[in-house]
């Protein structure tokens, strides 16, 4: 009956391999810290394995051979037969290997065997991404000398940037031909829509929310001057109506991105629309007061809170301001301004009494019984 050979570490490490990596292999096979193993690999012979199944014998001769320890077998209880051909030579592996517990060989000018452990081989393998050499996972290419961890890093990061702009262009939607969201995307991290634009994807700040504000009655003079130029007609209606239905469609974008940069959703303008539609079919004055707070709330909160400086729900931010964006803001600033001043003067006349100026007549300046009354 077979009774097994023992595994022995001669203590030498083979050629081509620096006794620190080979330390450290050791270490992740026998599960020990690497001061311990140092001692391993001073020159003397220690049993790392003792009654090893001769069939067993060549798997850890291997996994100690990559890990760059020279290594041998011997017949157990105490025969002193080598078992032939199994000096060891080899490259350095990680493997992670099942543990047993070892001893230091005995023999007559020996001290007791030091207890190790050994796990079963079970050698991880790997490509290398530059060379494709097949060996066990390790940092260094055996056979090109490339950190392999750092170039599979740089590969999966290549793959990453080829395959963002595809999922910027599934996330267009059905109105990403209609709008510039998805397509100004840099890597500065900006994304600015287009101010003329049928898509309410995208975000824009303060100064863009009333800049973009101006060119939306653009629509609606446009209508008006085709209107002007066909006449009388069902032509010069249609014109019209277009004209005004484009206008309050880009005046509610412009609203639904300033909200879009606040992280709120767009939705919130369907209630501004909702409120006054209620307020004047109930007649309410409750209802018509409560509605003219909100929109007048609203109208400031869009004007003056910050949007988020980053990503958010609703993409990238709007890039920097420009020369027209600041232009544009002015040019609806100063048509406000106008309006309120025009409409003011408006109502302060309405409430003077109609042809009643005070003025004096000729011949009845005065009254008579005045003390400035007198005839010629």
């Amino acid at each position: 009956m077979d009774s097994g050979v023992n595994l022995i570490l001669t203590g030498s490490i083979l050629p081509g391999h620096a006794a620190a990596d080979v330390a450290q292999a050791l270490s992740r096979l026998m599960g020990l810290p690497e001061e311990k193993i140092l001692p391993l690999l001073a020159g003397k012979e220690t049993v790392v394995r003792r009654n090893l199944e001769a069939t067993k014998a060549p798997r850890y001769l291997q996994a100690l051979r990559q890990a760059g320890a020279e290594a041998r077998v011997e017949a157990s209880a105490g025969q002193g037969k080598q078992v032939p051909g199994e000096a060891a030579s080899g490259v350095a592996v990680a493997a992670a290997i099942a543990r047993e517990p070892v001893q230091q060989a005995a023999g007559a000018a020996t001290p007791p065997a030091t207890v190790l452990a050994l796990d079963e081989p079970a050698l991880e393998m790997m490509n290398c991404p530059s060379c494709g050499a097949a060996q066990p996972r390790r940092n260094l290419c055996r056979a090109c000398g490339v950190d392999m961890p750092r170039m599979l890093a740089a590969q999966t990061q290549a793959v990453g940037t080829v395959a963002a702009p595809a999922r910027s262009a599934a996330a267009a939607g059905p109105l990403g031909p209609l709008s510039r969201a998805g397509k100004d995307d840099s890597p500065d991290g900006f994304s600015t829509p287009a101010a003329f634009s049928l898509s309410l994807e995208g975000r824009v700040g303060r100064l863009r929310y009333l800049a973009y504000s101006f060119p939306a009655y653009v629509p609606l003079v446009a209508g008006a001057l085709l209107a002007a130029v066909l006449g009388q007609g069902t032509a010069m209606l249609a014109a019209i109506l277009i004209g005004a239905l484009l206008t309050v469609w880009m005046a509610l974008r412009v609203s639904v991105l300033r909200l879009h940069d606040l992280n709120r959703s767009g939705k919130w303008v369907l209630l501004a629309i909702a409120l006054p539609v209620v307020a004047g079919l109930s007649g309410a004055p409750l209802g018509v007061m409560a509605s003219a707070v909100f929109f007048i709330v609203g109208s400031l909160l869009l004007l003056f809170w910050p949007g988020d400086m980053g990503v958010n729900d609703y993409g990238e931010p709007s890039g920097p301001n420009t020369l027209w964006t600041i232009i544009g803001a002015m040019a609806a600033i100063g048509l406000g301004i106008a309006g309120g001043v025009s409409d003011g003067n408006r109502r302060l006349e309405g409430m003077l009494p109609g042809g009643e100026e005070m003025e004096m007549e000729e011949g009845a300046a005065t009254a008579p019984g005045s003390p400035y009354y007198y005839e010629d």
